[in-house]
């Protein structure tokens, strides 16, 4: 366990960082927005300790409506 606080924010730092060079920045920032609501499942795989309900819903609107917006923009783009 020593060695997850330095994976989990170091990839997710080099990963970011590339990606980030190919989308525009409203969409990187959403994207890194997703943090935040995935932080209890990073918890829940880790450490096995299980959230509560109000956080999975709170959490699953979320990331429902960024993955949406995302998906949309994209579909937006790839009209010609």
């Amino acid at each position: 366990m020593r060695f997850f606080g330095l994976v989990q924010v170091g990839l997710a730092f080099v990963f970011y960082s590339a990606g980030a060079r190919r989308v525009p920045a409203s969409q990187a920032s959403l994207i890194g927005a997703l943090e935040t609501p995935l932080a209890p499942f990073w918890v829940w795989l880790a450490f096995g300790e299980r959230p509560s309900l109000s956080t999975l819903v709170g959490g699953g609107i979320i990331i429902a409506s960024t993955v949406g917006y995302l998906l949309a923009m994209a579909g937006l783009a790839a009209r010609p």
